[in-house]
């Protein structure tokens, strides 16, 4: 923990090294935290993630200040790096068991396509789920209750019995989902009461127009143009938003009833480069690779910035946070 005043010049931040057998130093292998500067009011943890070399017989932690100014120690930690274990089936479809950093797992079991049987969890909860001929969940059943399910000839849910039910026709806890004649969900009925529910309208083109809410007949209605775009929302107390779309049908334009708007940039990959909230004059710019990876994250002229290190098969292996106040957060 460390608190500044009027601190100038390259900051303070901690640094660990580590030694061999003959205290050595091992080059390389040192690592650091991020680094502050100016003044801080109150205490800030400064903190990194370091993994010791194989050769390592011990390791120094010290406190570097480079520049001038007051610098006040509170405080350093050591902690060991909490990770989770995933162990999967052998053809690597499967999760059946995790662990955490403190030893505490979690089982499942699956048949033999794929359906997952049982569940338990940490606490040693089992769930168990049950499926009917065509696979489709029909029941679960956890430690407080049973849940039942229910389906049409085309398979689509039309029915959930809650966990209080005491069984599969029981009606007293059951939500009702309606569809229309291409299947796409046209009601909602709730257990609590009857004439409360949601209603979905559709045009002729298959998006969705209206939905309302009984009894209150709230409403959202949804406005499209000849591509099948969404250009409008408005709500029933008249509040709304409107968007727009370049030719690549990338969504370049919001703006609401109270006249705020936002607007985005797109690169020749149709990446999004930029964010902007127009009113409040507040953006945000993206970098990616050419792996498709998001690489940069900057806001406001760079006041706070993120950037992403990717290693094999494009997998995420540290993010850097840099804040204004020159604090650097490392995670791995």
């Amino acid at each position: 923990m460390v608190r500044t005043d009027n601190l100038v010049g390259n900051g303070a931040y901690f640094k660990i090294d580590y030694y061999n057998q003959s205290s050595q130093l091992i080059q390389g292998a040192s690592k650091t935290t991020g680094i502050i500067v100016g003044t801080t009011d109150e205490f800030t943890k400064l903190c990194c993630v370091a993994d010791a070399p194989m050769s390592a017989k011990f390791a120094r932690v010290q406190a570097i200040v480079e520049g001038n100014g007051v610098v006040y120690l509170d405080s350093i930690k050591l902690t060991q790096k909490q990770s989770n274990v995933y162990i999967y089936d052998t053809a690597g479809n499967y999760l059946l068991n995790s662990k955490d950093a403190f030893g505490v797992q979690d089982y499942s079991i699956y048949d033999s396509i794929g359906n997952e049987l049982t569940y338990r969890d940490r606490e040693n909860n089992t769930t168990s789920f049950n499926y009917d001929n065509l696979n489709r969940l029909k029941d679960i059943t956890l430690p407080y209750g049973h849940a039942y399910y229910d389906y049409d000839p085309l398979d689509n849910l039309i029915g959930t019995h809650g966990l209080k039910s005491s069984g599969p026709s029981d009606t007293s806890y059951l939500t009702s989902y309606g569809f229309n004649n291409i299947n796409q969900p046209s009601n909602v009925t709730f257990p609590t009461n009857p004439s409360s529910g949601i209603s979905y309208t559709y045009d002729r083109s298959g998006n969705l127009t209206r939905i309302t809410y009984s009894p209150s007949n709230k409403y959202i209605n949804f406005s499209y143009d000849n591509a099948n775009r969404l250009t409008n929302k408005t709500y029933d107390d008249g509040k709304y938003y409107n968007y727009t779309y370049d030719a690549a049908d990338n969504l370049t334009g919001i703006t609401d009833q109270a006249g705020n708007s936002y607007s985005f940039s797109y690169d020749y990959a149709n990446r999004v480069t930029r964010f902007r909230d127009n009113t409040k004059n507040y953006e945000i710019n993206y970098s990616w690779d050419k792996s498709y990876n998001l690489t940069n994250e900057y806001i406001d002229d760079n006041d706070y910035f993120a950037t992403y290190n990717y290693g094999m098969a494009n997998r995420l292996n540290s993010v850097t946070f840099t804040l204004p106040d020159g604090i650097y957060d490392n995670y791995i």
